[in-house]
Formats: C-alpha cells, structure tokens, sequence
C-alpha cells in the first residue's frame, strides 16, 4: 500500500502541469496585429522577389518599404495548430506549436507556394527569398505581445498585440 501511495502523486503533478501548459496555449489562440520594421537585408531579399514578380522589372526599395511597413503585419493562430500570417502582399501559412512561452512557425506555404522555391526565377536559382527556418515568436510576461523576427534576417522584425 505505501508503494501506491508514493507512485500516485506522480502521476497528478504530470495532470497539474499539462493543464498549466494547456491554458498558456489558449493564451496565444487568436488574432495578433502589430507591426513590421525592414532591414537592409530584409529589403534586398523583398526587391528581388518583386523584381521577379513583376516580370524582370524593379521596383525601388523606398516603395517596398513603405508598402511593406504601412501595411502592418498580421497573425491568426488555430487551436488546430496551423496558422495563417501576412505581411505585405505575401500571405503565409504553416503549422505552429507553443513552447517556453515561444510561438514556434513552420512555414509551409508562402503566396501559395513552397517557400523554398519563393522569389527563385528557376529550378537551379539558389536565390530563394524565404527561409525554411522556423519563425519564433516571444510571449510577453503579461501576455499581450508578441515579438518575433524573420530566421534568415534578424533585423526584420515584427511586434503583434492580440485583438
């Protein structure tokens, strides 16, 4: 009987913590929108996907930025676990998980498409605009922000609050 009892309380701190995890999570379910700031780089990579884009023709990267910046930055995360994210023009999607107080997103679709593949005039073009790294995002201490920024360029970043 003393063997039970020792091997019992166990098992409910193992319920304990799952629902504390549980109610983190719901913290994040939902609309997030805020805001986007560019980079340099960001804005190369952005100007050449246009550029492929629109036919071979560049569009000048005051232009992107403005469009890019003003156009603030959205993020819907599904209790199903995918996500649906825009910026700009370019929407994205994928599968997100929640860890640490992180927003984990695996990109799996970029205006459509394969995200390796975005901003590539061909097969063989190793010129990909989009990272296939996962994005992560912070959750504030008093759980109204999100900050996060793009894997292949630590200097665009983003700031979400939840609607």
């Amino acid at each position: 009987m003393k063997r039970f009892v020792r091997v019992l309380p166990l098992p409910l701190l193992a319920v304990v913590l799952l629902l504390g995890c549980g109610s983190a999570k719901k913290d994040v379910l939902g609309t997030w929108s805020g805001t986007l700031s560019m980079s340099d780089k960001g804005l190369d990579d952005a100007q050449r996907a246009a550029k492929v884009a629109n036919g071979g023709n560049e569009i000048p990267k005051e232009i992107i930025k403005t469009l890019l910046e003003s156009s603030g930055a959205s993020l819907t995360l599904k209790g199903d676990g995918t996500f649906e994210m825009s910026f700009g023009p370019t929407p994205r999607s994928g599968h997100w998980e929640f860890h640490d107080s992180k927003v984990i997103l695996k990109m799996e679709k970029v205006s459509g498409q394969d995200p390796s593949k975005v901003g590539k005039k061909t097969e063989s073009d190793t010129s990909a605009t989009e990272s296939e790294d996962p994005w992560t995002f912070k959750l504030s201490s008093d759980k109204k922000t999100l900050s996060g920024s793009d894997p292949s360029d630590p200097g665009t970043t983003m700031k979400l609050a939840k609607k």
